[in-house]
């Protein structure tokens, strides 16, 4: 077993430790759960060794003011991790939310402004660094491939990502979907199946 598989298996335990704990851990009462298994091969059943585990931020919520909101998510995620390492289990990264331009944890959490800002993105890699004693990496980024802002935005991003040494890098979403191939956009491939300027910004 590879190690991309070996950490496909522990991201899906991961999410599934996390999706059964969400119901319980948003009340407002504290509650002791143990969590006990063993991460296994999903083809022979064996056990995994060296498994990692990634934590993947959500866009739902279960309460309905704001504050006692963040509240319930920062108790769930501490209490979560602390369940995890009580069991022997370490956490590489976390992963904060996915397709998070319009806010996470919907309805309370949801921002109307869908526009994506470089500049913002790129101060807010600095502020988790420096808060959370951490590296950050950019994990999904993309634009239409017929904007013709697409190039001067992977530029910028990917120029600001190399200059800050507490970001551990960037990478392009699906680059390889060219012309809106089945309903994707955001690829770096014109309808004719030829790069785009956006990919410019990774040659050097």
């Amino acid at each position: 077993m590879n190690q991309t598989k070996r950490n496909k298996r522990s991201r899906f335990f991961a999410l599934l430790v996390a999706g059964v704990l969400s119901a319980a851990s948003l009340s407002a009462q504290a509650q002791n759960r143990t969590i006990k298994g063993c991460i296994t091969d999903a083809n022979n059943k064996e056990p995994l060794m060296g498994a990692t585990i990634t934590l993947d931020g959500g866009k739902t919520g279960a309460v309905t003011d704001l504050d006692k909101m963040k509240a319930a998510v920062a108790s769930h995620t501490t209490d979560v991790l602390q369940t995890l390492k009580n069991n022997g289990i370490d956490v590489e990264w976390i992963q904060i939310g996915n397709e998070t331009r319009t806010g996470m944890l919907w309805p309370l959490g949801k921002v109307s402004n869908n526009n994506f800002a470089t500049d913002d993105c790129l101060a807010n890699i600095s502020t988790l660094a420096t808060r959370y004693n951490c590296k950050v990496m950019v994990s999904e980024i993309g634009m239409p491939w017929d904007s013709e802002n697409a190039a001067a935005m992977m530029k910028k991003m990917v120029d600001g990502c190399k200059a800050k040494p507490e970001c551990l890098g960037i990478f392009y979403w699906e680059p390889e979907c060219y012309g809106g191939w089945n309903g994707y956009s955001r690829g770096a491939f014109d309808s004719n199946g030829k790069p785009t300027d956006a990919l410019k910004a990774f040659k050097n």
